[in-house]
């Protein structure tokens, strides 16, 4: 068997045949095709003397990159076609079986040689063993050994350095990411895993994924779900997105989602299908945490809106037959008593507006009406609402508003009231004295004109830190303000929340 007839039927190394040429003519173009290729070769006899290599392989046994194009005279006889033997080269690589840590020594690769030669007796056909180098600069070379009659081996190389380099970083980044890939061949109904899959397996799971795919681990009950979209997307072709579990024995189960694509021939013949895989375990199960929280907030809200309107009932019965007897003939202590039922009543009245405010945002039940108003009049409704107030505390009102404000806009008048009026209620409650000041003007940000309503007060202003947590729902600046001055701390929550709203 010749050097032509053996590298064409080796599968990876083909060469093209040279039929009907001289042999130093086929020789030389099998050497420029195989340099072409990236590839060395070399001949090597039963008895370990090599026959025949070509410059490739001589420059694999070099020591260094400068050498292996410049310097060939530092092992004259590696450059001579006798001289060179399986002893020099297994001293200048190291070979490994695939997977394997330790390299073999020149008697075991003799002896694996030596298998070689006796397995191709017994099949009577060229046989092919695949094994990996490593050259003392460090470059990676997949080493084939091909059996060509009973005297002769061939042995070639391919340096897989940069592919090696590659592939480490590749599964590098698939490990930080916590993610993989997975691919399949129709034809050979093979499966082929990154090794941060295969990772996370046991042996017996491996030799599974081996057989049957993704499939050998899938959670039972998400098999059929998985299995639709599989042959839906096989019979469109295209890409496919699918969600499901995995059960293993190391980890148990875990959540995952395979992204990938069907890739077919020009005829249209399915090929392929490729697939990135991820670990999404964390973000399920944080979904889920969600999911029960806002399901147990809106439990909450819709109970505190159930309350509010109960209690609201009898609390307008209170009010209501406070207010008729204050009209009776009644001493001075009776009416006093009367009147601080009313207070009372009506701080209660208050407290429940804002919890069923609150609730209704909180259960996504809060609507906002707009309509064409004067912004104006909207404004001056708060000033008469508060003057007395402002007024009995000894303070002075301050109102400015712009006069660029055009006398007509679309606004929600009921909720923006609501919310000056939460703004005016504070800077009352918590000032003592100097002003208070209720401004509205338009201001131009981003190229957009914005209506601008603030409310600013002498009172007895904030930290840093207390402002950053005024807008948290039964919130307020300090524990003490509420013994002092009262409140629930749903104000300002609700005024930013109707704010956003709107």
């Amino acid at each position: 068997m010749d050097l032509e007839e053996v590298l064409d039927v080796s599968g990876e190394e083909t060469v093209p045949s040279v039929l009907h040429a001289e042999p130093q003519s086929s020789q030389k173009l099998i050497d420029a095709v195989l340099d072409v290729e990236g590839m060395g070769y070399a001949c090597i006899s039963r008895d370990g003397t090599v026959r025949s290599k070509n410059a490739r392989f001589v420059k694999l046994l070099s020591n260094g990159p400068e050498e292996r194009s410049s310097r060939q005279d530092i092992y004259p006889e590696i450059t001579q076609e006798s001289g060179l033997t399986l002893k020099s080269i297994t001293d200048r690589l190291e070979i490994r079986v695939e997977n394997e840590t330790l390299a073999l020594n020149h008697d075991e690769f003799s002896a694996y040689i030596e298998t070689a030669f006796q397995d191709a007796e017994i099949e009577n056909s060229p046989q092919k063993y695949s094994l990996f180098a490593v050259t003392h600069y460090g470059a990676h070379n997949c080493l084939n050994l091909i059996v060509m009659d009973q005297d002769t081996i061939l042995m070639t190389t391919r340096d897989v350095t940069d592919y090696k380099l590659y592939r480490r970083l590749f599964d590098t980044s698939m490990s930080i990411a916590n993610a993989g890939f997975w691919s399949y061949d129709f034809a050979s109904n093979r499966f082929t895993y990154s090794d941060s899959v295969l990772s996370r397996l046991t042996e017996v799971e491996v030799e599974k994924m081996s057989r049957l795919g993704l499939w050998a681990i899938i959670h039972p009950e998400d098999v059929p779900e998985v299995m639709n979209e599989w042959q839906r997307t096989y019979k469109s072709g295209g890409s496919f997105h699918f969600k499901y579990r995995v059960k293993l024995e190391k980890h148990g189960i875990r959540w995952q989602r395979s992204i990938g694509q069907i890739i077919c021939a020009p005829n249209g013949k399915v090929v392929t299908a490729t697939a990135l895989v991820m670990d999404i375990t964390q973000e399920v199960e944080s979904q889920h945490r969600l999911m029960l929280e806002q399901e147990s907030s809106k439990a909450k809200s819709e109970f505190l809106a159930r309350m509010s309107h109960e209690i609201r009932t009898p609390l307008n019965a209170i009010i209501g037959m406070s207010d008729c007897l204050k009209n009776e003939d009644l001493s001075p202590d009776i009416r006093s008593v009367f009147e601080d039922i009313e207070d009372a009543a009506e701080g209660l009245h208050n407290l429940l507006s804002r919890t069923l405010d609150h609730a209704k945002i909180m259960s996504e039940k809060m609507q906002i009406i707009l309509e064409d108003v004067d912004p104006r009049d909207m404004l001056q409704s708060c000033q008469r609402l508060w003057r007395p107030q402002i007024k009995a505390k000894g303070l002075t009102f301050k109102v400015v508003i712009d006069p660029d404000i055009p006398s007509t806009l679309r606004l929600d008048v009921f909720r923006i009231q609501q919310c000056v009026n939460n703004l005016l209620s504070n800077a009352v409650k918590f000032t003592s004295e100097g002003s208070i000041s209720l401004i509205m003007k338009m201001v131009c940000v981003k190229g957009q004109d914005r209506l601008v309503i603030a409310v600013r007060d002498e009172g007895i202003g904030m930290t840093l830190e207390e402002t950053k947590h005024i807008f948290e729902d039964f919130t307020q600046a300090d524990v003490s303000i509420s013994r002092q001055f009262g409140g629930t701390g749903l104000g300002m929550s609700i005024t930013k929340q109707l704010s956003e709203l709107m």
